[in-house]
């Protein structure tokens, strides 16, 4: 055995340092690795230097490209996902798999070329940890890589505020609410016209944060005004131009049309018959009475009508309605 520091080094791990792709019998280049897996054993972390030249890591069957380009993202420059790896934990997969980044980190930072046998531990302490399927040599999801590492070695979740502003009545506990989340889903924006040569990464997070979503809501005249001043409150809602118009789907198809001098009541007339009525986008739901037991038994399987009698409860008329959601990050 070898002792280095406070950590005791047994025979199988120096024959593996000797026997793995990175020394080839080296043993000048095995004793750097023995160092490297002592301080992933003490729990030391090396600093990211950008004097070093970083080479990365072989791609394992040609299908560790998952695992190599999420351990790049997440440890190349950035020490913002290190605090995961100093948990400890009390069963040894997890810990084992925390050595293993470690070690990896350690190689990685110092310039050296992690070798597929190294890739394989960790592939192997993921299906330990349970991922069965990050064990097998197949391609594997990135940001499932991501979520499953940052999960089970606890990362703390990030906090967004998250805000809907619509022209509905409000609910506070949908509206306005705090979620917890460890990965964005950042969607690229489209470019209907093609004049954009350059997407850069502030306009895919300046869309995620703000963005334009529909909405199932009770839609109510008196909160008409109330909701679109809340609207404008935010800075954000600003520079965005609202118009509400409550129409009765009833109402609008009996309205009269003043035909304008260009166009004949007869050429009006035969536009008016070929219209078919489109189905409304507002829709009855039927609410029972939470004092009367029975209602939960009188509903159709869509939850719109009561099947029959009569019941406790309110019919209220529910409408899509386009609405901004905003997102701001709540920084620990």
């Amino acid at each position: 055995m070898m002792e280095t520091k406070s950590v005791i080094m047994t025979g199988s791990q120096i024959r593996f340092a000797l026997r793995s792709k990175f020394s080839h019998g080296d043993i000048d280049v095995a004793f750097d690795l023995l160092m490297a897996m002592s301080d992933a054993a003490e729990g030391i972390i090396v600093e990211y230097d950008p004097r070093v030249k970083l080479l990365g890591s072989e791609n394992r069957g040609g299908v560790s490209c998952f695992l190599d380009s999420t351990l790049f993202a997440l440890f190349c420059r950035l020490d913002s996902f290190e605090a995961m790896l100093y948990n400890t934990f009390e069963d040894e997969p997890r810990n084992r798999l925390a050595l293993l980044l470690r070690l990896w980190v350690n190689l990685f930072r110092r310039g050296k070329l992690i070798k597929t046998d190294i890739t394989k531990l960790i592939q192997d302490s993921l299906a330990e940890c349970g991922w069965v399927e990050a064990g097998k040599l197949e391609q594997q999801d990135a940001s499932e890589a991501f979520t499953f590492i940052t999960g089970k070695l606890q990362l703390p979740l990030l906090t967004l505020k998250m805000d809907l502003y619509h022209t509905g009545s409000e609910d506070k506990t949908d509206d306005h609410k705090f979620i917890n989340e460890r990965l964005l889903e950042v969607a690229i924006p489209s470019d209907p016209s093609g004049s954009a040569h350059t997407i850069t990464l502030e306009d895919c997070l300046e869309q995620y944060f703000n963005n334009r979503v529909e909405i199932r809501r009770y839609l109510e005249r008196r909160s008409t005004m109330g909701s679109t001043k809340s609207f404008e409150a935010n800075p954000k809602g600003s520079a965005i131009h609202v118009e509400t118009v409550e129409v009765d789907s009833d109402s609008f198809l009996t309205t009269p049309l003043s035909p304008s001098p260009s166009i004949s009541p007869s050429m009006m007339l035969s536009t008016m018959q070929s219209n078919t009525r489109t189905p409304s986008i507002i829709q009855q739901r039927f609410i029972p009475d939470p004092d009367d037991v029975d209602d939960a038994n009188t509903l159709d399987v869509d939850g719109k009508r009561p099947l029959g009698g009569t019941r406790n409860g309110s019919i209220r008329k529910e409408v899509v309605i386009p609405a901004w959601q905003f997102f701001s990050l709540i920084r620990a």
